[in-house]
């Protein structure tokens, strides 16, 4: 947060901004450049980042002014404050140590943090620990309460100065196993104070550092200070030991100015100090070997901009490359180079707010291992930049438009953009004055037909040709043409007025202009002989050959044929097969290989190949064989790119060739480029500095210098293939925590668990801070999996149910260039077994049941023998008695198969003989197979005044219950028809059906009787043809030409009532022709379970049986029927008495 008198200082130095700044600041507006700016919101603590410094495992901290420290992995911040131990929550600088400790310079004293160590480096159960600080105040001996510089020396002693003086702090010696005890370590260091009386030049320390020489060199605003061991000259206990001295270097020495603001040492060595004048360099080695101190002064190359105290560096760095940034207090970033001819320093940039930085007043600043700058800025949080790769131009540098179609670059370098509605915006870099001073602008007003701006080329003779909405205009660049004949405009007459919406133009190597509609087709202008400033016309549509009339695209290959993108297809122009006169035209489409019907854009690689976009993804085309483009039997193969295959978005707006001969995608998500000699593609979004993120149609350009352009929704985004690095750090791979059931665990010793502790949680870090959102993971559990998981960008992995075993948990990341890690990093464990699962357990577990069960088998074997004897005894005994039963039964059963026997006897002394029904019925036969001895089904016959009565009944049951009650419904029909002086069978079954009744109902209750008869009846009248029948339960069948007819029976059974029936039975009368054939039958031939499928053979299959052998004698029939019922059957039990009856008339 600000503080009420850090508002004013902002305010009274805006006020007091020079003219000179002024002037400087019109530099500064420029592009946006690839920023990603952190604050309170993403997790800082606060806003105002004073220091800044990388760890050993590549975690940033940053250090606030009020909110404590803040560390940064690259996805979340942990900060420290002094309620998590922290000395003060003002923190001025910071530093890491050889040992990987964080040295925290506060306004009330030093604090060291001691950070844990990943689970990755973990040892054993002490070097898994949890971080603690270590605050040294003047409680401790510490003198210097506003620590603004803090260096290690090459012995270790940690040496911190500020407001106060210079303090070392150093280490004593400590017992190994206490150097991880607290107290121990805080009450074991030597404190050593050093100010003015001790030869420092002053008592504020501005910057320290140590040269490779062992020397230390302490910034103050009285010169610099060197600092020295020398070996005692005494002798005693302590005579190998050295002492310190102190040393000047002022303005006499070659020091440029003696108010040194601020100190840095380059990767060489060489020490660098800020002060007024500009910074001095210091040479060590060469002081060293000269034997005098060798600086080198650079001077501002704006004196007067630095005069102002906003504008002058509040810290400074050499990056990697050598090249100086300075950050300031209002004027943003300055990027400097030293001129070492002129021992200048050349102010190459400004970056300011307009460039992406959150503010203009900067603290500090570094660079990470990965060559990231990160500044602190004084209320805007911390920023990240990563460089120039791209550039974003918008409306706010002076674009007419944001959503750009399309873009050149002109013969004189210059770029032109063309907008969606407000025409073309031309930048000029030679043009004097700021960028939006480089932009001029044409549209309606200059001559075009329209504002709307879809393609842009230029021709051969310079001429910038421009299609719009409602034409072709054709610019003439040179200056000396007027102004009213600048623009030419093409395809505007009334006449056709669908031909001024075109889409895109090409110039083939003929140099005609091809023009490619929305609705019509193609406009082709060829050079007219007569008139050279004129065009002939020559169209072309789907009458030609075309797909179709909209067209996206136009490329001209290298053997001369052109390829023309449409809304339904490809099409291929082939003037090498034909010349000029009537080529012909070949169409290619999705059933040919294409992902997609609707052609985007084509672009030919420096292969020959040809790449097509589509909304479906690309098609990289290839003749199966070289030179097949210029054949006319062409056959192509295709290699297919989409989402799932290395491209962000299946929607593919354009195509564009750098100068390496790799392509570039531009999606709906970001550009992708496809690298050609890796075969890999690499995305790049918002995350990577192209915040635009949605691009255009055809929207892209490479300019002179290799540089793209591609046109987006939200400006042009430039990209400098000079500033595209890749990253060649691995990332700093960790294993940070285990959990076992969700839950932190203290490591035991040797990484052993118990059997029960087997559900682990890995939480897993790959550190790498340009693109963390880019870094991918793999791992395997060896002993676990088989081999590396597929890549993830997962954190957390857990393995369940890991059984007991010895095993390493491995992982490796990638960072965003997808550089892996060379050595996974691992963590060994073992489970053990329970109890029950040792070597010992199954031992002593095989012995005792091998015992048992020797002692049961012997126990078993007594006992057995005692039960076999007195089982003998009780066998002898029941098998005689079973003896005298079995006897008795075996005369029982005689008798009763006597009975039934005799029963049978009866029963078919009772049934008609067949010499009787042949008597009468001489075309007729009888199937009747009782299912047991006798039978509940039962056939009868009368003859009475010369008619013939026929009777098939199935009585309730079978076997010995059926038999009975067969007979006494024989008794009852001839009783019914002897007491009728009518045989008319409806009459018959009334009076049988009371009979029954009668009978049953003196023996029991109606309702539980379930006691009848099923029973068809007819009366044959063979001397009229005709016959009457009456059923119960029971239909009669008639077959007449292979036509069935079938006369239902009643659906009331003799002898059983049923509600809402009146008890009378139908009387059926037909009248039959010569062959007709009969047949009454029970519900046992149909209900007999059999067959391939053991199913009933059912009414429809007796029907169509019938039908079959209607012709046959009767006899015959009666044996298929037989025969069939019998194959039906098979091997299973008969499950119902059979009678049928058949008669011939």
């Amino acid at each position: 947060m600000f503080s009420f008198l850090q508002l004013k200082k902002i305010i009274v130095g805006v006020k007091n901004i020079s003219p000179l700044l002024l002037f400087f600041s019109t530099v500064c507006i420029s592009q946006t450049y690839n920023f990603q700016n952190f604050n309170v919101q993403h997790g800082l603590a606060q806003s105002q980042i004073y220091s800044l410094c990388q760890d050993k495992e590549g975690n940033l901290w940053f250090g606030t002014f009020g909110g404590g420290v803040c560390k940064y992995n690259g996805t979340e911040f942990t900060t420290y404050t002094t309620k998590e131990g922290l000395g003060d929550n003002d923190v001025y600088c910071l530093y890491t140590d050889s040992k990987g400790h964080i040295w925290i310079g506060t306004y009330d004293g030093l604090s060291k943090y001691i950070p844990s160590k990943p689970l990755s480096n973990a040892e054993g159960i002490n070097s898994y620990v949890k971080p603690r600080f270590i605050n040294y105040s003047r409680l401790q001996g510490m003198k210097c309460r506003r620590i603004t510089s803090i260096c290690e020396d090459h012995k270790g002693n940690i040496w911190a100065g500020g407001y106060g003086g210079l303090s070392k702090i150093a280490p004593l010696q400590i017992k190994e196993s206490e150097k991880s005890s607290y107290d121990v370590e805080k009450k074991n260091i030597l404190f050593k104070h050093y100010s003015v009386k001790d030869g420092l030049s002053d008592s504020i320390i501005t910057g320290i550092k140590e040269d490779q020489f062992g020397k230390l060199y302490i910034g103050t605003y009285y010169g610099v200070n060197t600092l020295s061991y020398l070996p005692r000259k005494t002798t005693g206990p302590d005579s190998s030991s050295s002492i310190l001295y102190f040393d000047k270097i002022s303005m006499k020495d070659g020091l440029m100015n003696e108010l040194i603001y601020e100190m840095a040492q380059d990767n060489l060595g060489q020490i660098w100090f800020l002060n007024s004048e500009g910074v001095t360099k210091l040479d060590p080695s060469a002081s060293r070997s000269l034997g005098h101190y060798v600086f080198t002064n650079y001077k501002w190359d704006k004196p007067e901009f630095f005069k102002n105290e906003k504008n002058f560096p509040r810290s400074f760095l050499q990056d990697s490359h050598g090249d100086f940034w300075f950050v300031t207090d209002g004027a943003g970033l300055l990027h400097i180079i030293p001129d070492e001819d002129e021992h200048k320093l050349i102010t190459l940039e400004q970056i300011t707010e307009q460039n992406g930085l959150p503010t203009n007043f900067l603290w500090s600043i570094i660079q990470d291992y990965e060559g990231n700058l990160w500044i602190g800025t004084d209320g805007g949080g911390v920023a990240r930049f990563r460089g120039k790769m791209f550039e974003t131009y918008n409306t706010s540098h002076g674009l007419k438009d944001n959503t750009v179609f399309s873009i050149l670059q002109d013969m004189s370098g210059r770029m032109w953009f063309g907008a969606y509605t407000k025409g073309v915006s031309i930048f000029d870099p030679s043009l004097p004055g700021n960028i939006n001073q480089k932009f001029t602008y044409l549209d309606k007003t200059n001559g075009l037909p329209d504002d709307q701006i879809v393609d842009m080329i230029t021709d051969k003779q310079g001429y910038i040709w421009i299609a719009t909405y409602k034409g072709v205009a054709r610019y003439n660049p040179d200056p000396y043409v007027s102004k009213e004949n600048k623009i030419k405009v093409y395809l505007k007459e009334d006449s056709i007025p669908y031909y001024n919406q075109t889409s895109c133009l090409m110039q083939d190597s003929r140099r005609a202009i091809w023009v490619g509609t929305m609705y019509k087709g193609i406009m082709i202008l060829g050079r007219n002989l007569n008139n050279p400033s004129d065009y002939t016309r020559t169209y072309l549509s789907k009458q030609n050959g075309l797909a179709d009339n909209f067209i996206n695209d136009i490329l001209e290959d290298n053997e001369g044929n052109v390829w023309i993108a449409t809304r339904k297809g490809l099409n291929l122009i082939a003037f090498k097969d034909a010349g000029l006169l009537r080529p012909p035209v070949y169409t290619l489409n999705k059933s040919s290989g294409l992902p997609d019907d609707e052609i985007m854009t084509l672009l030919q690689d420096k292969n020959g190949d040809i790449w097509i976009t589509t909304q479906n993804g690309v098609a990289r085309m290839s003749p199966e064989q070289p030179g097949l483009f210029n054949k006319v039997e062409r056959k192509f193969k295709f290699q297919i790119y989409n989402i799932t295959n290395g491209l962000n978005s299946d929607l593919v707006y354009f195509s564009q060739s750098d100068e390496e001969g790799n392509v570039w995608f531009g999606t709906n998500k970001g550009v992708v480029q496809y690298i050609m000699e890796r075969d890999h593609f690499k995305t790049y979004g918002k995350e990577d500095g192209f915040t635009a993120i949605e691009t255009n149609h055809k929207a892209s350009c490479k300019d002179r210098d290799g540089n793209l352009w591609f046109g987006t929704i939200q400006g042009v985004v430039k990209y400098n293939p000079g500033e595209a690095k890749v990253n060649p750090q691995e990332p700093i791979t960790q294993i940070q925590r285990l959990r076992i059931y969700y839950k932190d665990v203290t490591l035991p010793e040797n990484h052993t668990f118990e059997y029960n502790q087997n559900y682990f949680t890995f939480d897993i870090l790959g550190l790498s801070l340009t693109v963390p959102e880019k870094v991918k993971y793999q791992w395997k559990l060896d002993g676990f999996d088989k081999d590396w998981l597929p890549v993830t960008n997962e954190t957390r992995v857990t393995y369940s149910n890991i059984s007991p075993g010895t095993y390493t948990y491995q992982v490796r990341a990638a960072n965003n260039d997808g550089l892996w890690n060379k050595k996974p990093v691992s963590f060994s464990f073992k489970i053990l077994p329970p109890f029950w699962m040792t070597w010992w357990f199954f031992t002593s577990s095989g012995v005792t049941l091998i015992l048992l069960i020797y002692g049961f088998i012997k126990w078993r074997e007594k006992r057995l023998r005692k039960e076999k004897a007195a089982l003998e005894s009780k066998v002898t005994e029941r098998t005689f008695e079973l003896s005298k039963i079995n006897l008795q039964l075996g005369d029982t059963n005689r008798k009763i198969t006597k009975s039934i026997n005799y029963a049978k006897r009866l029963q078919k002394a009772m049934l008609p003989q067949q010499e009787y029904i042949q008597r009468y019925l001489p075309q007729s036969f009888v199937l009747f197979k009782p299912r047991d001895i006798v039978s509940g089904d039962f056939y009868w016959m009368d003859v009475r005044d010369g008619k013939v009565l026929m009777a098939a009944a199935d009585c309730t049951g079978h076997g010995v219950p059926g038999a009975l009650m067969s007979i006494v419904g024989f008794n009852l029909l001839n009783q019914a028809v002897s007491d009728s002086n009518n045989i008319q069978p409806s009459l018959i079954l009334g009076n049988l059906n009371n009979g029954m009744k009668r009978i049953f109902r003196e023996s029991y209750d109606e309702s539980n009787r379930r006691d009848g008869m099923d029973i068809s009846l007819c009366v044959f009248d063979m001397k009229k043809n005709s016959v009457e029948f009456s059923g119960a339960h029971h239909p009669l069948y008639v077959v007449r030409n292979k036509n069935l007819t079938i006369s239902p029976g009643s659906r009331l059974p003799i002898g059983k009532t049923i509600e809402g029936f009146s008890g009378e039975f139908t009387n059926h009368s037909l009248t039959l022709q010569k062959g007709d054939c009969l047949y009454m039958f029970s519900d046992g031939y149909m209900d007999q379970f059999g067959g391939p499928e053991d199913r009933k053979f059912m009414r429809t299959r007796f029907q169509e049986m019938v039908i079959s052998f209607q012709d046959k004698e009767m006899h015959e029939q009666r044996d298929i029927l037989d025969i069939r019922f019998e194959e039906w059957k098979g091997k299973r039990k008969q499950l119902d008495d059979i009678l049928v009856i058949g008669v011939r008339v």
